[in-house]
């Protein structure tokens, strides 16, 4: 009815009533525009007031920014555990910001946890190995963990209650490190790194009264009970430990961090609070939210968005549609999404601009002109109809710079215009910002992405080109499935270890005095030994992954392949890292195999030991990493080492039920072969 009487008196109204009211209704929204646009050049200039009414709540996602280190709390959380300070801002970022994203959870409870975890201490014992037994210390094992299933159901339930609640100053609280899903925690089992007076800040994978914090205001205009503002100035105060604070130090790691740590200094202990998404309910449909890791599949070609690099290869930028059924567990075929502020998260809606970056490399999607790469073979694989015949407007592919060339935007296929949120269950059309293009799979002939290889077999990949095209056709639509959580998480533990080496490999490359003795090694006194020792951790743990097998001494494990964590460690290129490593210990370090068995190289010869021992792993009984080292380069590598055993140990098992391979066996190869299996067997 009321609707109605404003229809009518706006119909008894003259004409020039109505303009004069359309006027001033113009008036009044040119001066609300220029209110609107005051505002919003404020909010660029202040990164933080634009959330400064906005309360903290529990289950919110956020960044710590100090002002006084000018980084962000960060940690990778997977093989490096530690709390650092990395370099950055609001206007400039960290590369990798979703490490610096944490989730507040209320106090958990962990008696159960604590008492399970020391009777399993004292008892010798692991969690695994609980029920396998009987007797007296089985049954209280038992018990003990039915007690910790049941605690942490109730801190499930304790977030679940208190989700969406305001945070309060004098609160405790704990951070939860939402990348690896581990607490921010002080333990007391290890001392700080660089600040030797203060205590050790890590992630836990359970947590324990280390990671409660108590919410402190860092000024008097905030007191105890008073709402958490976004962009308040906060002290996170140790529960546990009494007057210990969460700090940041004042000297630098090499690569420019800080170490974060606790300490009862009262300086260089503001943390100012930045909002990255807030709470969103369970019971929430499956909507798609930044960060989230995925795979993208074109539902008409059948096919998932892959990168996979190939070193010296001349396509290591592109991106291809890899139709391979094994292609849905690649660990190339993870993405996730980033939004176009990338300190930002939340949930994704049609018609947003967003990074879609791949996980395993770092890199974002992007598009380059198609001239680039016009003299390129591989293209015309993809044109063999007259109706495809031009070039197209532009390839799909990879690049490590964060820059306005790398952002898309996301549309439903049946309404283009439509900005509602995207779930699981959405169709998508991609659409690259700066071109202008639509992401187009070119159905035709299909290329193998690795035919660099010498030989092919039945597990290559078969994949189709992906082009930027002007005009969306209509089969170029895409479903999202989110990544299987332990594939992610084997993911990111594997790039963390190769990281070890690589870091390894680029100390190497300086050129540092090392002292690598046996004796050293069991010391580990220096900064490079301890890196060492690392390493070979690192290579001992990838070669026990690789198979089934009771024997846990790396040098003598054999067992059952297991074919995916072989798989996984091939497609983040191990078998390149591992020549990296030997290429600059013997070609650009100068040693020699006579020089290896000086006491003084023992820890490089046991890195060198274990790096051919992993590779004899990768390869047994998988034929896809056999083609991967069947390459010529690798083959001259080992002939050259093959009186190392290690060496022509790998060779034995790379021929091994290899035909294509044996055909190119040279009499040099096979008199070595012959030469150390009689050594083998005692017949010298």
């Amino acid at each position: 009815e009321r609707s109605k009487s404003s229809f009518a008196s706006i119909m008894k109204d003259s004409p020039a009533s109505l303009f004069k009211n359309t006027v001033m209704t113009a008036i009044a929204a040119k001066k609300f525009q220029k209110r609107t646009s005051a505002t919003q050049s404020t909010q660029v200039t202040d990164p933080f007031r634009h959330d400064a009414e906005l309360f903290l709540s529990m289950g919110d996602q956020i960044s710590l920014f100090s002002e006084e280190g000018n980084g962000f709390l960060s940690s990778e959380g997977y093989l490096d555990h530690n709390c650092t300070l990395i370099p950055g801002n609001m206007q400039f970022p960290p590369t990798n910001f979703i490490d610096c994203v944490f989730t507040i959870v209320p106090r958990y409870k962990y008696d159960a946890h604590t008492a399970f975890t020391e009777t399993l201490d004292r008892f010798s014992r692991t969690r695994d190995s609980v029920g396998r037994g009987d007797g007296r210390e089985e049954n209280a094992l038992q018990q003990l963990r039915t007690a910790e299933e049941a605690e942490q159901e109730e801190n499930v339930q304790e977030y679940q209650r208190t989700a969406g609640a305001h945070i309060t100053y004098g609160q405790i609280v704990q951070l939860y490190h939402t990348q690896s899903q581990k607490f921010v925690t002080i333990t007391v089992k290890e001392i700080a790194q660089i600040e030797k007076h203060c205590m050790k800040v890590v992630l836990d994978e359970h947590g324990n009264e280390g990671s409660w914090f108590m919410v402190s205001p860092r000024y008097k205009i905030r007191g105890e009970g008073d709402d958490v503002r976004m962009g308040d100035q906060i002290v996170l105060v140790s529960k546990k430990y009494n007057n210990f604070l969460l700090h940041t130090s004042v000297k630098k790691f090499g690569d420019g961090c800080r170490e974060v740590n606790a300490s009862n200094d009262s300086t260089r202990v503001s943390w100012r609070v930045a909002p990255y998404a807030p709470y969103i309910s369970d019971s929430t449909p499956a909507i798609l939210r930044i960060g989230e890791v995925l795979r993208l599949f074109h539902k008409e070609a059948e096919g998932f968005i892959t990168n996979e690099f190939e070193s010296g290869g001349d396509d290591s930028e592109r991106v291809y549609l890899d139709l391979t059924k094994a292609s849905g567990r690649s660990s190339n075929a993870m993405w996730y999404i980033e939004r176009d502020i990338p300190n930002r998260g939340g949930v994704v809606r049609f018609r947003d601009m967003v990074r879609i970056r791949h996980v395993a490399t770092g890199s974002f999607l992007t598009t380059v002109s198609g001239a680039k790469h016009a003299s390129n073979p591989l293209l015309s694989l993809g044109f063999g109809s007259a109706r495809n015949s031009k070039r197209p407007d532009a390839l799909l592919a990879i690049t490590k710079e964060r820059d306005e060339t790398t952002l898309f935007s996301l549309h439903s296929p049946n309404a283009l215009d439509s900005t509602s949120k995207v779930n699981e269950s959405s169709y998508i059309c991609l659409k690259h910002v700066t071109s202008d293009t639509w992401i187009h799979v070119q159905k035709g002939k299909t290329f193998r992405p690795n035919a660099n290889a010498q030989k092919l077999h039945a597990e290559d990949q078969v994949a189709l080109q992906m082009f930027g095209c002007l005009q969306l056709s209509d089969e170029d639509v895409f479903t999202i499935s989110h990544a299987n959580r332990a594939d992610i998480n084997d993911l990111l533990y594997t790039k963390s270890q190769i990281s070890v080496i690589l870091k390894f490999v680029r100390s190497l490359e300086e050129g540092e005095e090392n002292d690598f003795t046996r004796s050293s090694l069991g010391i580990g006194s220096s900064e490079s030994v301890a890196l060492a020792k690392k390493v070979i951790d690192v290579l001992s743990e990838m070669i026990i992954s690789c198979t089934l097998s009771s024997e846990m001494n790396p040098f003598k494990r054999e067992g059952i392949p297991i074919r995916r964590r072989q798989n996984l460690l091939r497609e983040q290129n191990i078998h390149d890292v591992i020549m990296q490593l030997f290429c600059q210990i013997f070609k650009k370090g100068n040693m020699d195999l006579a020089d290896i068995d000086n006491p003084a190289h023992y820890t490089t010869k046991q890195i060198c030991r274990l790096a051919y021992r992993l590779l004899k792993q990768l390869i047994k009984g998988n034929p896809a990493n056999q083609a991967r080292m069947s390459s010529l380069e690798w083959i001259r590598f080992m002939e050259e080492q093959i009186s190392f055993p290690e060496a022509i140990s790998t060779m034995m098992e790379l021929f091994r039920d290899n035909i294509n391979l044996l055909d190119e066996v040279t009499v040099k190869q096979i008199t070595y072969f012959c030469i150390f299996l009689l050594k083998e067997r005692g017949m010298d």
